[in-house]
């Protein structure tokens, strides 16, 4: 599982960046979500990754 927290106006150029930096390395997305963090203008972003191979 990869995790990582940002502001919540930077979520999609945060999710648009993992499928780029996984290609050609054998991985494969399972799931993506995201939390707010309650009393922050920020959110967590989860993601499951599988290896390939």
């Amino acid at each position: 599982m990869l995790e990582w927290i940002c502001r919540i106006e930077d979520e999609a150029s945060g999710r648009a960046l993992l499928p780029h930096t996984m290609a050609n390395k054998s991985l494969l997305l399972t799931s993506l979500s995201s939390k707010d963090l309650l009393s922050s203008p920020k959110l967590k972003v989860s993601a499951n990754i599988k290896g390939l191979g």
